[in-house]
């Protein structure tokens, strides 16, 4: 159980870092 919730946090937090990354690179490279 604690395993498969650690996998899942992370999946959802690399996820989460990937979007972030994504709309922060993206906005910037539209800006610039």
């Amino acid at each position: 159980m604690e395993l498969l919730h650690i996998r899942y946090l992370q999946a959802y937090l690399k996820v989460i870092g990937n979007y972030t990354c994504h709309l922060l690179f993206g906005t910037h490279k539209k800006t610039l």
